[in-house]
């Protein structure tokens, strides 16, 4: 409800209580909406249905400026509770960065690293950033977290780092052929590269292989014993592997930012 409300006010200009309140009014109801669209995208067993709710998701973000709909999709980032649908909302920002650069282009090409855009490198690396965060609660209880009950949502995340620490690494020397290919968005600083590998990427690294050598050892008990319920070993076989393409996601995310 606040992010709605705070959308509304971001494009309108209400200059009295009763125009607030209106706002808000607006802002709760569409709140609502948007958690009912973001359930019905996480739930519905219908692939035909989630493309619509996220059509209709993308629809409602151009009734706002480019500011406002990055505002907008942070926000829900940061409070969706369904993995698979905040993967959705990081690959849109994927889609507006690029649809951005392609804007910017043939205005920009002869001026790269002058000037941001709205979806630029460092801007959206603060949008996603909390989703690559070893869970606090990593050994309650015995039991290591399950990067799988997440898995959707922080691979986007790696995928989309991955891609802005590419385009917005610095140029190399004038006259090389890498020149043409120089994003047109601010390359981001060293240290802010640094930090983020280190804080963030590099733990989340070491945390996932340590994830899938625990789940190879549950495997190769798994298959010594001979009461396992039916299924079990061929499911977690398919999570190990499906943490293994997770380790090589991390993995290369993290040779992206050895600037």
């Amino acid at each position: 409800d606040a992010t709605a409300g705070s959308l509304i006010n971001h494009s309108s200009s209400s200059s009295g209580s009763a125009d607030d309140d209106e706002a808000n009014r607006a802002g709760a109801a569409m709140g609502a909406a948007i958690r009912a669209l973001l359930a019905h995208m996480a739930g519905s067993s219908e692939q035909a249905e989630r493309t619509a709710s996220y059509a209709t998701l993308r629809r409602v973000l151009w009734l706002w400026s480019a500011s406002a709909r990055l505002d907008f999709v942070r926000d829900l980032i940061t409070g969706c509770p369904f993995p698979n649908v905040v993967a959705l909302l990081v690959h849109r920002l994927k889609e507006e960065h690029l649809k951005e650069a392609t804007d910017r282009a043939a205005v920009e090409k002869h001026m790269p690293y002058t000037t941001n855009g709205v979806f630029n490198a460092a801007a959206l690396i603060d949008a996603v950033e909390t989703l690559l965060v070893v869970p606090s609660g990593a050994q309650q209880g015995g039991h290591a977290a399950d990067p799988l009950d997440s898995l959707d949502a922080w691979m986007a995340a790696l995928n989309l780092v991955r891609l802005l620490l590419t385009r917005a690494k610095p140029p190399a020397a004038a006259g090389s052929s890498a020149d043409s290919e120089v994003s047109v968005f601010a390359a981001l600083p060293a240290a802010r590269v640094a930090d983020l590998k280190k804080r963030r990427l590099e733990p989340l690294d070491r945390w996932v292989k340590a994830r899938m050598d625990a789940l190879w050892a549950e495997i190769a008990a798994a298959e010594a014993r001979t009461d396992m319920p039916p299924g079990a070993l061929q499911e977690m076989r398919m999570s190990f592997t499906h943490l293994h393409v997770a380790v090589d996601v991390a993995a290369r995310t993290v040779e992206c930012a050895a600037w």
